[in-house]
């Protein structure tokens, strides 16, 4: 778990997209983001069960696991809309890392970004109308923004080292 652990910093630090790091066996650890916003007491997680990495929902006190993505194709980083309402996250079930948004039970998956570069790691807007995201589209990892209601994509920053994990402040 230690070396794991170190890996993944290490990756962090010298900002490597998680394409790259892609474990060929199963880590120790699993990876929980925020309860949903709507105070329904559920957190959206990923796992490796089952040799696969699923977005699962569970209830606070762990029970009732839901695999919500139950895919072939690796799926992660599930962060909830603001109003509760949907996860996005990132998969690549389309052969490289993507932007998808899903019902919040699961259903209606759907491919947000459709490029062929990785995205990855995406967060909601406060108002839930964008979404913010790392992407090696245009060479080097730098953070996009993508506006739901049109799927207008914009770069946000460039610069030749890597800008990821973007964060959307209240």
């Amino acid at each position: 778990m230690k070396r794991s652990l170190i890996s993944l910093n290490l990756a962090l630090v010298l900002g490597l997209s998680f394409a790259q790091l892609r474990p060929q066996s199963p880590p120790s650890i699993e990876s929980t983001r925020p309860y949903c916003p709507t105070g329904s007491d559920l957190i959206a997680f990923w796992s490796y069960r089952d040799e696969n990495y699923e977005i699962y929902v569970m209830e606070v006190n762990g029970s009732n696991q839901t695999n919500l993505t139950n895919h072939s194709d690796f799926d992660s980083w599930p962060v909830w809309s603001p109003n509760g309402s949907q996860i996005a996250f990132t998969s690549y079930r389309d052969g490289n890392g993507e932007i998808y948004v899903m019902n919040a039970d699961g259903s209606e998956p759907r491919n947000l970004t459709n490029h062929p570069a990785t995205d990855e790691l995406a967060v909601w807007a406060p108002d839930g109308r964008w979404i913010v995201f790392a992407s090696d589209r245009d060479g080097s990892m730098d953070v996009y923004s993508l506006r739901i209601e049109t799927g207008e994509v914009s770069r946000l920053s460039e610069t030749s080292s890597h800008d990821w994990a973007p964060s959307w402040g209240r």
